[in-house]
């Protein structure tokens, strides 16, 4: 078990739900967190591009987030300008792309939505990041980062560099270094989804280390489907933080009507 899930705070309704907020501020010096939740308590704080898929092989990430930006002009007309390359990692990412991001929110509702959304049969992870802790640690810069910051373009600039030879030359500086940036609202899903996110140099699991920065909260699979009504009551829908036709259809699908 991760060193980071606090064993004695277990969500189990909305009131330990309710608990755990409060357990993570007075944790994280009262200061106002990053969320993400994990529908599976095992799945690591790892970006889905150093994951490796089924198939065996690791994601290339140069040619992924590159066709990307070649064939999204046609499909969308939000895309950022060309060169924007934090742009187009925060567009990619909120739409499925595997990169070196890795989704945060800063409302503990929508992480735990995603928390609860879907595998009933395990247990799940609340997690809640003190992102001016976390840079602290990493560069000695106690705030949260925004996207113009030169340790973040660093960062975003790998994702983009097809020369092998400047990955090898950054590999020592990036090893193991993770940043909490903000999110531009680039898009309508990072909007309403409240994005913000972390940039990593590598596949450092950030929730194995037991740092003072990050605590983690299990969610019991059993309260699953009373905390996905709880908050269904509350507001926080799939058509919600998915603004679009098909999230619409499967929420009135699902939704209880009168006959």
């Amino acid at each position: 078990m991760y060193p980071t899930i606090i064993e004695t705070a277990d969500i189990g309704d909305f009131s330990s739900f309710l608990g755990a907020l409060n357990e993570a501020h007075r944790d994280l010096r009262g200061l106002q967190p990053f969320w993400r939740g994990h529908a599976h308590i095992d799945w690591p704080l790892t970006p889905e591009v150093f994951r490796t898929p089924a198939w065996g092989h690791h994601y290339p990430e140069v040619t992924l987030i590159r066709t990307f930006m070649g064939q999204a002009e046609s499909r969308s007309q939000r895309c950022p300008a060309h060169d924007d390359f934090v742009g187009w990692l925060i567009l990619a990412r909120h739409f499925g792309l595997p990169t070196r991001l890795l989704d945060w929110s800063m409302s503990p509702l929508v992480a735990l939505f995603f928390t609860v959304e879907n595998q009933n049969d395990a247990d799940g992870a609340l997690w809640a990041l003190d992102p001016g802790g976390l840079n602290q640690g990493m560069i000695g810069e106690d705030r949260q980062l925004i996207v113009d910051d030169a340790a973040v373009r660093e960062l975003v600039s790998l994702a983009f560099e097809p020369d092998a030879d400047v990955h090898l030359g950054a590999s020592t500086r990036a090893a193991g270094r993770v940043l909490a940036v903000g999110a531009r609202e680039i898009d309508p899903r990072v909007m309403v989804q409240q994005g913000a996110f972390t940039i990593h140099g590598d596949r450092t699991d950030i929730a194995t280390k037991g740092v003072p920065w990050l605590v983690g909260f299990r969610v019991k699979r059993e309260a699953k489907e009373i905390l996905r009504e709880n908050l269904r009551q509350l507001g926080i829908t799939r058509s919600g933080l998915f603004p679009d036709l098909g999230s619409l259809a499967l929420d009135l699908k699902h939704k209880r009507w009168r006959t």
